[in-house]
């Protein structure tokens, strides 16, 4: 937590000291949602209005190029100097509607420790050494897969950056998004792109020609653990480069890295994540480990939003005009239900005060025709997740009703996810009242 806040103010101190010479590259990207992953993108966007704050770090070592002159005998013998380096990046996120967010990635180097300079790549002073802004918007939602489009820009803030050239532009990546609900509470997703760099001139006394246009990718798992209320995540990223420049250093110009991790929901809105990683291919940027810590807060939303409430009970006679199918006869919300960590199992103390409602029910001499079971969740977890463990959650109400009632009443489930809350997600007692299994009841009219 100590690193994180120095983080934030040491950002604060050091914007104004940019003018830094060296790699360009970071390869370590938080994304501005952090819903899902780390630096990979799931479709899933902040919801509208609300705001995802996030302080991130990650220590690396020998991530910094060595340049090898073989013009020169005693650079030939020249040991690889081992060097450390601190950086940190602030993101801000916003959901701009149901599907579409947007944010600002604010990379910066804190520190950095080498053992020797010579013929080494390295930042000539600490500071801000990009300006990331970037948007998503999810354009198509099956129930256990969507599809998403991730645009962004970079604006370079190191002067004298041989890799990027004099007077460079600014760099444009756009990205697919797609992702799949493997199980309940098992997420894949695949990222794939292209970046588009507009290179500036060769910087005079320098063997580095600009780095070239590059075909982006990467793929995370992520596994919630609901007992833990812990993702236990993994990553791969990496770039290939359109065309070979000229790079005499021990790196390929492509790069690969590798990420293990997870992130642990503290509170409702606060999340600490924490991981290793470590390079796939000694390529540009990547180190031979790193180790990251975050800190992301949702805030909002701006304005309260509408709630959905439940439906009243209709007590009054049905209009003709309205198929009685359309209005049940009274609606029994059950939010005492609590069922098994990540089953769909009614627990015992469950079912026993289950059986009192079915009593209830069995009891009314007015005669029974159907049973529409809803399920709902509160917010946690995936949109995908939510709605097949509402399904899921449903299905077990209707089994201990169908075994329950005559087989002439008609029994069905349906889950509706986190869709339609009855309380703000944002405390324990909100997020209780939304985990709930409604009964919508219909009867015989006399």
């Amino acid at each position: 937590m100590r690193i994180l806040f120095i983080t934030f103010f040491a950002f604060i101190f050091s914007v104004a000291h940019a003018n830094v010479v060296g790699t360009h590259l970071q390869n370590f990207n938080p994304t501005t949602t952090n819903l899902d992953f780390v630096t990979v993108h799931s479709t899933k966007t902040l919801p509208k209005a609300e705001f995802n704050l996030g302080l991130w770090t990650n220590y690396a070592t020998n991530s910094l190029p060595f340049f090898k002159n073989p013009s020169t005998p005693s650079a030939q013998n020249f040991p690889e100097p081992n060097d450390k380096l601190l950086s940190a990046d602030v993101n801000l996120g916003i959901g701009l509607s149901d599907n579409w967010d947007a944010g600002i990635s604010l990379p910066m180097v804190l520190d950095q420790n080498i053992d020797s300079t010579t013929q080494l790549g390295s930042y000539g002073d600490t500071g801000l050494t990009e300006i990331r802004l970037n948007s998503k918007y999810r354009f198509y939602q099956q129930d256990n897969w969507a599809l998403a489009a991730v645009g962004s820009v970079n604006f370079d803030r190191i002067k004298n950056n041989p890799f990027s050239g004099n007077d460079s532009g600014p760099t444009w990546n756009l990205e697919g998004v797609f992702d799949y609900v493997i199980q309940p509470g098992l997420l894949w997703a695949v990222n794939v792109g292209y970046r588009l760099r507009d290179e500036g001139q060769v910087i005079v006394g320098t063997d580095v020609v600009p780095l070239s246009d590059q075909i982006i990718y990467s793929s995370a798992l992520s596994y919630f653990y609901e007992q833990w209320n812990t993702s236990f995540i993994f990553e791969a990223f990496g770039s290939s480069y359109t065309k070979n420049t000229l790079l005499p250093t021990d790196r390929k110009h492509s790069n690969l890295e590798f990420l293990v991790g997870a992130k642990h929901q503290i509170q409702e809105k606060l999340v600490a994540h924490a991981g290793l990683g470590t390079e796939g291919y000694h390529g540009l940027a990547s180190p031979d480990f790193r180790m990251y810590l975050g800190l992301t807060w949702m805030m909002g939303p701006l304005q309260e939003r509408a709630i959905a409430k439940p439906e009243p009970v209709i007590a009054a006679p049905v209009v003709v005009e309205t198929p009685i199918e359309e209005r049940p006869s009274e609606i029994i919300v059950l939010s005492s239900i609590n069922f098994d960590t990540k089953s769909d199992e009614m627990t015992a103390a469950s079912r026993r005060d289950f059986q009192t409602t079915i009593t209830k029910i069995k009891n009314n001499t007015q005669a029974l025709r159907k049973i529409i079971v809803e399920g709902h969740t509160d917010s946690r977890g995936t949109d995908a997740y939510n709605l097949a463990l509402s399904q899921r959650r449903a299905s077990s109400v209707v089994r201990v009703l169908r075994s329950e009632l005559d087989a002439s009443v008609v029994v069905e489930g349906v889950g509706k996810g986190e869709s339609r809350p009855v309380d703000r997600n944002d405390s324990d007692k909100g997020r209780a009242l939304n985990r709930r299994v409604e009964l919508k009841i219909y009867r015989v009219q006399p």
